[in-house]
């Protein structure tokens, strides 16, 4: 499922009807600039609409709120948790204040970030690299990520220093932040990451493990457990 804003998608308002099946075709409509269409590998979808029209971000709230209800719940008695992991590819900067809201606020939400998908999971990821052990950057790598911030996001309103800060909160938190790299490791499967967030930090039961491992392949399982 995936959860859109209206004001994003593009002649959305030909789609709105009560009581009606109604046809959609992404390939129908094209891509004007700051719209997108409703991607076809997903099944459901859960619009938010705010009000708001081609600004990013109406879905933030609702899109949160709903993890953090689904990271929290468990069973009456308390012994089983849906596990929620964060997967970014490329994101903006609004991306960025969702990421650090994951990583701070309880319940505390894994996080994995595709490097070399662009923008701001680039900026994590390069920021992940260069951290030094105390948690701060030497002034060549911090002066390197303000330009590319101020590259990246030339017309944000924020200033490169805030979300430098931002992203810098974000990376300090290895225990919860994960970044894929194709082609590094033992391993070069994304699923392979997602299970090894989920599994090494949210303190899950070795049943709960074992139940949640039946979701992903049987060979990913074993190199965990290996």
């Amino acid at each position: 499922m995936r959860i859109p804003s209206v004001a994003l998608n593009e002649n959305f308002s030909v789609q709105i009807a009560k009581d009606a099946h109604v046809q959609y075709d992404p390939h129908a409509f094209g891509s004007s600039h700051g719209m997108g269409v409703l991607n076809d590998r997903h099944s459901y979808f859960l619009l938010a609409d705010n009000g708001t029209c081609s600004r990013y971000g109406a879905d933030l709230h609702l899109r949160q709120n709903l993890e953090n209800y689904l990271a929290g719940r468990a069973d009456e008695d308390g012994s089983r948790k849906m596990p929620v992991v964060c997967a970014v590819l490329e994101g903006g900067s609004n991306s960025l204040i969702a990421i650090h809201k994951y990583l701070t606020q309880e319940p505390n939400i894994p996080v994995i970030v595709c490097d070399g998908s662009g923008r701001a999971s680039d900026l994590l990821a390069f920021a992940a690299r260069y951290l030094d052990a105390d948690g701060s950057f030497q002034e060549e790598v911090r002066e390197q990520l303000l330009s590319l911030i101020s590259t990246v996001f030339p017309d944000n309103q924020r200033q490169p220093q805030e979300i430098l800060d931002l992203i810098t909160q974000c990376v300090r938190k290895t225990d919860l932040l994960t970044i894929f790299r194709y082609g590094e490791g033992k391993s070069e499967d994304v699923d392979h990451a997602i299970l090894t967030a989920v599994l090494k930090r949210q303190n899950l039961s070795l049943p709960e493990q074992v139940r949640l491992s039946h979701f992903f392949c049987l060979d990913v399982f074993q190199k965990i457990f290996h």
